[in-house]
């Protein structure tokens, strides 16, 4: 039923896609801003679609100082990951070398500049989290994790929502991420610790892209390696906190 799930909603984001090339854009702001803001549009119409199967996994409302601290260590998990998961493209450098011939220079140098937009950054930090995760956790995740338990469901959730990034190194950052959040979720019991997670992630990365600009293409790897471990460091005490926070 997942599947089928994904496949519906990957099929309306492609006729949005579709859309967003007939749609006349002056500039390179523009056109990237309606093709995001119909990726929005489709993970709504498809949480609608499917809202039957949507699962909140908590009836409890009430803020306590547990959930708070239950959200800056997702907060911190975020940033970790977004950190940590460079180490592949350090290990395995065939696969950065795939992302240049898959996305060019130009391209990632007009995404951190028009970050700054308040349009696109609203899209990167708050829509895309939002609908991505109500989407992929609180509907495929809940259909999986009913037929199958928890590790099926947080395998096929994040795979799903990797999949959906149609190429191989936003696979492997997007499948990190959707890992991370599924234990997360089934640590936590509620879905709305993965949006937390999600959103972190997306600011620091979108943060730093934008205080670097031209300058992301001078970091070395040693830099690299250092904002690795670091970042390892992050994922393992906020994995080690949750689990604290939930014994």
């Amino acid at each position: 039923m997942e599947i089928s799930i994904w496949f519906a909603h990957q099929v309306i984001s492609n006729i949005m896609r579709f859309f967003s090339y007939l749609i006349p854009a002056s500039n390179f702001e523009s056109r990237i801003t309606v093709s995001f803001y119909l990726q929005s549009a489709s993970n709504i119409l498809c949480i609608f679609l499917f809202r039957r199967y949507l699962c909140h996994f908590s009836d409890k409302k009430e803020i306590s100082i547990k959930k708070l601290r239950i959200c800056l260590w997702g907060v911190l998990a975020g940033i970790g990951v977004c950190l940590a998961h460079r180490l592949i493209f350090l290990f395995f450098p065939q696969i950065g070398l795939n992302l240049m011939s898959q996305v060019s220079e130009e391209y990632i140098l007009d995404m951190n500049r028009y970050q700054y937009s308040p349009m696109i950054f609203m899209y990167i930090i708050l829509l895309a989290p939002i609908t991505e995760e109500i989407f992929n956790r609180g509907i495929i995740f809940p259909v999986a994790q009913k037929r199958h338990g928890n590790v099926y469901a947080v395998m096929i959730s994040a795979f799903l929502f990797a999949l959906g990034h149609y190429n191989l190194p936003q696979f492997i950052t997007a499948l990190c991420l959707g890992l991370l959040i599924g234990y997360f979720v089934v640590s936590t019991g509620n879905v709305y610790i993965g949006i937390v997670l999600h959103m972190a992630n997306n600011m620091y990365a979108g943060f730093r892209g934008m205080l670097l600009g031209d300058k992301i293409w001078e970091l070395s790897n040693r830099t690299l390696y250092i904002e690795s471990v670091v970042g390892v460091f992050i994922l393992v005490f906020s994995i080690f906190a949750v689990k604290h926070e939930t014994k």
